[in-house]
């Protein structure tokens, strides 16, 4: 089940997942584009949440695991404030900043490692996102092993096996 809240409490919801998306922007749900993203974003990264307030974002930034995976969604004008405070955190592993000026930002985003793209379009943004998702899944998803005993040794362990 998808999970979008808007955020005006100190609760939220509960993360099962590894990959968390936040998109934090005062204008994120004023337009019918932006509302039709939401869904699309949520087939690639199931847990979207949706903030108002750079503070509440930070906060909810903060308290997530280290464990965790937070891929961030800002408008321009928030990044210059939020990301000098964020950036260094290991729960944050991406941002894209969505603004109405791409020039304004590029040259000040390429400090930030985790920075991964300065769009206009919401398409773009989009395609994006889903093609570093693919490899981000790759890499920081946990993997999963199955041994198999082929050889017949069924009553032992894996010390005797060796």
């Amino acid at each position: 089940m998808a999970a979008t809240k808007k955020k005006s409490s100190k609760t939220y919801g509960h993360n099962l997942e590894t990959f968390s998306l936040l998109w934090l922007d005062a204008e994120v749900n004023t337009t019918d584009e932006n509302r039709r993203a939401q869904k699309r974003l949520r087939s690639i990264i199931n847990y979207l949440e949706i903030f108002h307030d750079q503070h509440e974002c930070q906060q909810y930034i903060m308290s997530c695991s280290e464990h965790d995976r937070v891929v961030l969604i800002i408008s321009g004008r928030l990044s210059k404030e939020l990301i000098p405070q964020i950036h260094h955190l290991r729960q944050l592993s991406a941002v894209y900043i969505y603004c109405w000026d791409k020039k304004a930002y590029k040259h000040w985003a390429k400090q930030y490692s985790k920075i991964k793209g300065v769009v206009i379009q919401l398409d773009d943004l989009i395609q994006q996102i889903t093609m570093d998702q693919k490899d981000r899944g790759k890499v920081e998803e946990p993997m999963c092993m199955n041994f198999y005993n082929v050889g017949g040794n069924v009553d032992k362990t894996m010390t005797e096996l060796n």
